[in-house]
């Protein structure tokens, strides 16, 4: 094991405020935000649910590639299946997750679907996926964290799971990392429970070494980790669930103190610290990215905001103008100038170092355009975007 970090609970939440929110209506334990994070049109229950159809008839069939060079890809699953995240540890190892507990894998040739893992309780929507190699992937289910060391195929696939400390209410909702650490966000309905949990990786009893923190309450106006990246083992920037109504996230950096190799307690450990950052907006936040030079963040009504690292001191984001007014749920980015936003209505945005432009779908002349929540890649020219019961894929080569 390795020495644990001594970590100083950051509290943020007052008792007072915490009963206030609860007598103005507020979630109560057990409940989920599932509107709040994710399409309204979940299935939740599978007698509601409509009769099963045709994947192929679905719309990914609304035409093979756009202009811009997205292209829509087979994926074994219907338009009531939400693809809430995508990650991967290469071209040939891609991972997706969504909801009715969909685990997909794609090995560079076809995607498919892994069977069902078994689980007593209603089918719970997987909202984070993390594939930091092929060895080493991690999804959330709920209430737990399950890990596999590869894809095996559909059937095989193994899966070792843990229940992190806290009550079965704390949901894990996002999943990130760097340099052999991680980073799991968490829902969660009372002031005891952790938002943030650290840790170095896997091991038989789960997430090895972790450490609780961020007790960040009713008091701020949220409710847990909405989304969240690592820009390296030692930073990780946060987007909070909002619980009072149009109230907007909140958006934090938590990062290591430096020690000071010059002198003071030769005994003392790395300690974790939290700031809050101003977005300039009180709407929600859906998305964060960030790698050492820039954070993005997006979110509702087309909002998009950076923070470079030279304006980090000043704890205020900068905002962008995106060339959309949809709501935005996902971002990712490979540098400076190459960065891509999705959303709501096929809405997908990129960023060349300058200017935000919309780029054309297949789904353009369509009335009914899916929502698109999650983007991923593993470099400029291999960019996967899931949606609606829908998968595209960037290659960077024009149709």
């Amino acid at each position: 094991m390795s020495t644990r970090f001594k970590i100083g609970a950051i509290l943020l939440s007052m008792l007072g405020a915490a009963m206030a929110c609860a007598s103005q209506g507020e979630p109560q334990a057990g409940a989920v935000p599932e509107e709040n994070l994710l399409a309204r049109d979940a299935t939740t229950n599978a007698a509601d649910a409509p009769p099963p159809v045709d994947a192929g008839a679905d719309r990914a069939d609304a035409g093979p590639c756009a202009a811009s060079g997205l292209c829509t890809v087979f994926v074994p699953i219907d338009e009531r299946v939400n693809v809430t995240s995508v990650s991967g540890s290469g071209v040939n190892d891609v991972w997706a997750v969504g909801t009715e507990r969909t685990i997909l894998h794609y090995d560079g040739v076809a995607w498919e679907k892994a069977k069902a893992i078994e689980y007593d309780a209603s089918p719970f929507t997987m909202r984070a996926v993390w594939a930091p190699a092929p060895d080493d992937v991690w999804i959330t289910d709920g209430p737990l964290l399950r890990h596999t060391t590869g894809w095996k195929g559909p059937n095989d696939t193994e899966w070792t799971s843990t229940a992190l400390a806290g009550s079965l209410t704390v949901s894990p909702s996002s999943i990130g990392g760097k340099d052999g650490r991680v980073f799991v966000g968490r829902h969660f309905f009372s002031l005891r429970d952790a938002a943030l949990v650290i840790g170095d990786g896997w091991d038989d009893a789960g997430v090895r070494d972790p450490i609780y923190t961020l007790n960040v309450g009713s008091s701020t106006g949220a409710s847990g980790i909405w989304s969240l990246a690592a820009t390296s083992a030692s930073e990780v920037w946060i987007t909070m669930v909002p619980t009072v109504p149009n109230r907007g996230a909140q958006v934090f950096r938590v990062y290591l103190e430096e020690q000071d190799a010059g002198g003071g307690d030769a005994g003392a450990l790395p300690v974790w610290k939290l700031e809050q950052h101003d977005s300039r907006t009180p709407k929600n936040l859906y998305g964060v990215w960030g790698d050492e030079t820039v954070v993005w963040l997006v979110g509702e009504g087309g909002t998009i905001r950076r923070m470079t690292r030279e304006r980090v001191a000043t704890r205020v984001f900068e905002i962008v103008p995106a060339p959309s007014i949809a709501d935005l749920r996902g971002v990712y980015g490979f540098g400076s100038d190459d960065i891509w936003a999705v959303g709501d209505d096929a809405t997908v945005l990129h960023w060349d170092g300058d200017t935000w432009t919309a780029l054309a779908t297949s789904f353009d002349g369509m009335g009914d355009k899916p929502r698109l929540f999650s983007v991923w890649g593993s470099g400029p020219n291999d960019v996967w975007i899931g949606g609606n019961g829908v998968m595209l894929h960037y290659t960077g080569v024009a149709p």
